[in-house]
């Protein structure tokens, strides 16, 4: 994410972040459904951000491409289904890690989570519980899902 107003995204920083965010996972998943399907099936799970859902005005490139990724998962279940291959998102929030946390004071991350019900960032292993989840056979009834990992921040 490359936070800039809405009128100073350049064709550069939108090529950027979309590219990242949402051809990176389409092409990805365009060599794995064909593997996994011939393996009798099995999940993709994308990582997604709140950003995909609330788009705020400074991440016009990161939110669509989100969002973007949303609308992507649930294609690619759809497609997958009759190969027995799921696909999801989980839609991380305000996360305490060397990415979501870069250039972040303490009073910033304090002012952050203000913000959040739970009242604090959230954790990477958090983030990566739901992620194991959506890959197990214990999900094996969700496809096309956007699990949100935000504590509280939207839904």
């Amino acid at each position: 994410n490359k936070p800039t107003d809405f009128d100073k995204v350049t064709d550069a920083d939108w090529d950027e972040i979309v590219s990242t965010n949402l051809k990176g996972p389409f092409i990805v998943a365009q060599v794995f459904l064909p593997l996994l399907a011939e393996a009798g099936g099995g999940s993709i799970v994308h990582i997604g951000s709140v950003s995909g859902q609330y788009g705020g005005p400074r991440t016009a490139h990161y939110a669509a491409s989100k969002a973007g990724l949303i609308s992507l998962a649930q294609v690619i279940a759809r497609f997958g289904a009759a190969s027995n291959v799921r696909s999801n998102v989980v839609a991380a929030g305000l996360i305490a890690s060397d990415m979501g946390a870069a250039g972040l004071q303490a009073a910033s991350v304090q002012k952050a989570a203000e913000g959040i019900i739970l009242k604090r960032l959230g954790r990477t292993d958090e983030v990566a519980d739901a992620v194991t989840f959506l890959a197990s056979d214990a999900s094996s009834y969700i496809t096309a899902q956007t699990i949100n990992v935000n504590g509280g921040l939207y839904f």
